[in-house]
């Protein structure tokens, strides 16, 4: 293009110099078939110019084409040169960026792994890391939050989900899925003990296992089978057998007031039908649900095996108060027959009603899920988080395409963040007492030390000991001793680290003059300090 543009000057500059009226030659371009000007020269020979004879002939046609010809490439050439200029183009860029808009899509794209482990997986916008700060100051602030935990893979690994042997003995009730560690019981044991909290475990167990897994855990509200039946925090569990519950004489409550069981031996005859003709699946029972599972068939066969399963149970249960999902993939994968409106989602929902029912405000609610069971609880805090007041926080476990807004990266993250709220429950900074600013009382705090300051100077005496003093100090005012003795003495004393310093007000200076704390360590210069009240009754030292 460079080329066609300087031709074009140097044959107007010839013309408007020159009386004759001969036309000097316009000239012909033949550029590489691999370059990007190929494309958009349609004047120009294109040619490879690793071919000999390719080049040879592209030449020999440049020299014997006709002028008018020649002149008609060349006005090809031309046009496009001049009107997509550098000018143009930028300022088509400046024109497209003024247009940009931002997106209503809630759904956006995220890519990670490396290798052949690169994937591009569709995630919800804004989906981010959790901010724990973020989060630990909307807690702070709160004054009743509702949380809501999930069990496996969220505050126990499930590293083992693709053993499918262990899977099935889990099924089978050979294997229990393990327990909470004793560092996290103690952190769920903190977080329970703030009366503004109402912490659950909801899981998809049974009623049983949920309860013999966490009855340990003081305060603690339980939810078993998506919270079909619930514990509400602090209510004692007065039965955690894994025998049928009688409700009338628990603590235990249920979200349905009717119990429906008449579907579960039709729809079990159904599926070992399905279990004899396909090798390598089986049932599971969780309390009111039952699920085939086919990760352990062949992934074609058992998938096209499970379309007809799913199409055989929904005709046949269409009377019937139940619902029936798919869930997992064509390698462990699972169709699943439960009680129609049960899934966490619901639950969340329901314990709202029963906070508002007590007059209570819930301002902060946060949930933790890591599978598709969470998603429903997810969706609910979607719609919750437009609610002016109210601070709602949905995380998954793990990088996935979900209904979450955040996600930690395991359950490490889940740890740290249940630790971090119950630490900022445990500490007494973020009581409403609003003018204290630090990490600790600091009006207890000091009266305590100046009452083992008094004490001890008793013990010790006032006199300042010269071998305390910072040779930092030696260029300072230093008063005789009659002025000493007309000095106001205030002693401050550490026991913990046996040393003194003296404070002096110098009369007619006024400013108020402290012995060098360069000899003191960090913690005895902090006990050192002394605490003021300010005109509106905040704390400055």
């Amino acid at each position: 293009m460079e080329f066609t543009l300087a031709k074009q000057r140097v044959r107007e500059n010839y013309l408007n110099s020159s009386t004759e009226t001969t036309n000097v030659s316009q000239g012909l371009i033949i550029v590489s078939e691999f370059i990007p000007s190929a494309r958009v020269l349609r004047g120009a020979l294109i040619v490879n110019p690793w071919n000999v004879v390719d080049v040879t002939n592209a030449l020999k046609e440049a020299l014997e084409m006709p002028e008018s010809e020649i002149n008609d490439r060349v006005r090809r050439n031309l046009e496009f040169s001049t009107r997509l200029t550098t000018t143009t183009w930028a300022q088509q860029v400046l024109y497209d960026l003024k247009c940009v808009e931002k997106s209503d899509d809630p759904n956006s794209t995220s890519t990670f792994g490396f290798g052949t482990g690169f994937r591009v997986i569709g995630v919800r916008a804004g989906f981010h890391t959790l901010d724990v700060s973020i989060v630990s100051k909307a807690y702070r602030s709160a004054s009743n939050r509702l949380i809501l935990l999930d069990w496996g893979g969220t505050l126990v690994a499930e590293g083992q989900k693709s053993d499918n042997l262990h899977a099935y003995a889990m099924a089978q009730g050979h294997l229990s899925r393990d327990g909470i560690t004793d560092q996290l019981k103690n952190y769920l044991t903190n977080l329970c003990s703030d009366e503004k909290n109402y912490v659950f475990v909801v899981s998809g167990k049974d009623l049983g296992t949920v309860s013999t897994y966490f009855s340990a855990v003081e305060g603690l509200g339980l939810a078993a089978e998506h919270g079909c039946y619930y514990l509400w925090p602090r209510d004692e569990i007065t039965q955690n057998s894994k025998e049928e519950l009688d409700l009338s004489r628990s603590n235990w409550n249920t979200m349905l007031s009717y119990v429906d069981q008449s579907w579960k031996d039709a729809a079990k005859k159904i599926m070992e039908n399905y279990v004899k003709r396909t090798h390598g699946t089986y049932i599971e029972q969780k309390g009111n649900a039952l699920i085939w599972q086919f990760r352990d068939a062949d992934p074609e066969f058992g998938f096209l095996q499970s379309k007809e399963l799913e199409d055989h149970l929904k005709e046949f249960l269409t009377s019937y108060p139940v619902e029936i999902i798919r869930g997992g993939g064509a390698a462990d994968g699972y169709i699943e027959v439960r009680l129609a409106g049960l899934s966490k989602g619901h639950f969340l929902v329901h314990a709202l009603e029963i906070l508002k029912s007590k007059n209570i405000k819930c301002d902060f609610i946060l949930a933790v899920g890591d599978d598709t069971s969470d998603e429903p609880m997810f969706e609910e805090i979607s719609k919750l988080r437009n609610i002016e007041g109210l601070s709602a926080f949905s995380v998954t476990v793990g990088k996935k395409p979900t209904s979450a807004f955040s996600y930690v990266d395991d359950i490490n993250g889940v740890t740290e963040l249940i630790n971090t709220l119950s630490k900022v429950n445990s500490n007494t900074t973020f009581q409403m007492d609003k003018k204290y600013l630090s990490t600790i009382d600091l009006k207890s705090h000091h009266r305590l030390q100046d009452n083992r300051r008094q004490n001890n100077s008793v013990v010790e005496g006032i006199a300042l000991s010269s071998s305390h003093r910072a040779s930092s100090d030696n260029h300072l005012y230093k008063p005789d001793e009659d002025e000493v003795k007309k000095t106001d003495k205030k002693v401050l004393f550490n026991n913990e680290f046996k040393t003194t310093s003296v404070q002096t007000t110098t009369p007619g200076l006024g400013f108020s003059r402290s012995g060098s704390n360069a000899h003191l360590s960090m913690t005895a210069y902090l006990h050192s300090i002394s605490e003021d009240q300010d005109e509106e009754g905040g704390n400055f030292f």
